[in-house]
């Protein structure tokens, strides 16, 4: 999910985003989260969803009984440097264990065009089922897909889209799947084009809705493959940002190998 920070929304209207996203997900991409007070309005809803979890029971079967929320990057690195921080993943403490962390810049900040923005992933544990997953979040610069857009603009995207084959590749390499929920900012011509290529040298897939600014991808990995139950959208109607969101149930499969 967007929530939108250019311009800025209020701590209740991030608040309210917030809310909808953390009832329907136990991982949860962000973008644009990029203002102190969207980090404040986050340790909030994180502090208050932790102490409903403790007054209630742990559901049964978790190997551990950690209610609190997570975030990468931390709260504290979020408030302290939010625009380096404005593609962010949070997941459940109760369900995951974080394995690893990858960030990558996708391009610098260029006055007038865009602020500099990174690819952020977390590498997953499920506590029950034991396997792991690359869950992700970046931000495509606005325009650049269009042939009127001007180089600079075109140059960026181009670089966003190297960043992003970049990083698939790197989770190939480590034989688990990903699921990223990304604003992209490509529509069609050129960039939707080396999208779809990408996407297919990886073996990844949009799913759902294929055409917009907002996308949701999978890619199975050698030592499990996402199987998407359901998926949907959000629609932006009910949200304070301008974004629809995107969401997805998956069930993570293991590859179990011949004998």
């Amino acid at each position: 999910m967007n929530i939108k920070g250019t311009p800025a929304m209020s701590a209740k209207r991030v608040g309210h985003d917030l809310a909808i996203l953390m009832r329907m997900c136990d991982v949860a991409a962000l973008q644009e989260f990029r203002w102190p007070w969207y980090w404040a309005e986050l340790r909030r809803r994180f502090v208050a969803a932790t102490r409903r979890v403790e007054a209630a029971v742990i559901a049964p079967g978790w190997p551990t009984a950690d209610p609190r929320w997570r975030s990468s990057p931390g709260l504290a690195r979020g408030r302290a440097r939010p625009v380096s921080a404005a593609q962010a993943v949070l997941w459940k403490g109760a369900r995951f264990r974080r394995l690893r962390t990858w960030t990558r810049l996708i391009h610098g900040g260029e006055a007038g065009i865009s602020e500099a923005r990174w690819l952020r992933a977390v590498r997953l544990k499920d506590r029950r089922s034991k396997i792991a997953c690359w869950f992700w979040s970046t931000h495509f610069v606005v325009g650049g897909d269009q042939a009127h857009d001007g180089p600079k603009r075109q140059a960026m995207l181009r670089e966003n889209l190297a960043a992003l084959d970049a990083f698939l590749a790197m989770c190939r390499r480590s034989g688990h799947p990903a699921v990223g929920e990304a604003d992209l900012n490509i529509r069609d011509g050129w960039a939707m084009r080396e999208l779809l290529r990408i996407l297919g040298r990886h073996g990844a897939h949009i799913v759902g809705n294929d055409r917009g600014v907002e996308f949701l991808i999978v890619m199975d990995g050698r030592r499990a493959r996402v199987r998407v139950l359901r998926d949907g959208e959000v629609p932006a109607k009910r949200l304070e940002t301008d974004h629809e969101g995107r969401w997805a149930d998956v069930e993570l499969v293991a590859v179990r190998k011949a004998a």
